[in-house]
């Protein structure tokens, strides 16, 4: 499992930078354990420009800059630019569905993710090609 890319979506960063839970389980402990297990070479994360909009778009904007700062430093983050080409794909992908999700989705696609980490999985289970993981089951 040394180094695997995985593709972590917006949600369990919020998870993450919020603390939260459902009641019943520390999701933003589960999502910062994955971090850790980045951190300690376990995994190599693929971060997009979409996660950067969505994450900034919720008020996480210094929150996130200082997390990618410490990946960076620690080469545990892969940085994948996006083009016009990957809007017309997840448009096609999308039918109907939200499209920052078939975003997410070809991104994760193109950069060769092994898993999607993700805790909205009906979002994603249209998505054949994607290996979906909670974090706490990775």
């Amino acid at each position: 499992m040394d180094n695997e890319l995985i593709y972590i979506d917006t949600n369990v960063y919020i998870d993450y930078f919020e603390g939260r839970s459902d009641g019943l389980r520390p999701l933003g402990d589960f999502a910062f354990n994955l971090i850790k297990r980045a951190l300690s070479c376990e995994y190599k994360i693929a971060f997009s420009s979409f996660i950067e909009e969505e994450l900034e778009s919720n008020g996480h904007k210094t929150q996130l800059n200082e997390l990618l700062d410490i990946l960076m430093k620690a080469n545990k983050i892969i940085q994948f630019e996006t083009n016009a080409n990957d809007e017309i794909r997840a448009a096609k992908l999308c039918k109907g569905k939200n499209m920052m999700d078939a975003k997410h989705a070809v991104i994760a696609h193109k950069c060769k993710a092994k898993y999607f980490v993700t805790r909205n999985w009906k979002d994603f289970e249209d998505y054949s090609f994607l290996e979906l993981k909670y974090p706490e089951n990775l």
